[in-house]
């Protein structure tokens, strides 16, 4: 009985941080920004409660420790192509933050690099990933 109380509690608490995530990525306009940049308005809301039910899913996973099965090839291509989604998600994250608060254009207009806005991007997107190279590495 207290198995299965702990694991609605989890099961309520994950969609709680998940319903929080598609707030924040909502309200930041991540999703509507890639639904205009794929000429896909009307799938909004679809790409909404995939987010919910991927973070949904997310928090399932880690809580009870699901893995990918002991095929090492196999986990290597799929652990590569779900890093790569995190990278997009996580700098589409970061640069919608950014330009919500203005940050980008206050700094180029500041220093005087509006000319060279690609390579400034590109350096943060080099440094990101050098630096999660390292962080991982050094696990």
């Amino acid at each position: 009985m207290r198995t299965v109380l702990l694991a609605f509690w989890g099961l309520c608490m994950g969609n709680i941080v998940a319903s929080g995530v598609c707030g924040l990525l909502t309200s930041l306009g991540v999703i509507t920004r890639f639904a205009w940049r794929t000429k896909t308005q009307d799938k909004v809301r679809v790409y909404e409660y995939c987010v919910l039910i991927g973070t949904t899913l997310a928090n399932f996973i880690y809580i009870y420790r699901i893995g990918l099965p002991p095929l090492w090839i196999l986990n290597v291509i799929i652990l590569g192509i779900i890093g790569i989604f995190f990278g997009i998600f996580v700098g589409s994250l970061a640069l919608s933050l950014a330009e919500a608060l203005d940050v980008s254009t206050i700094i180029f207009r500041k220093f005087n690099i509006r000319n060279h806005t690609k390579y400034v991007l590109l350096a943060i997107a080099i440094g990101k990933f050098i630096g999660n190279i390292i962080y991982f590495a050094v696990d």
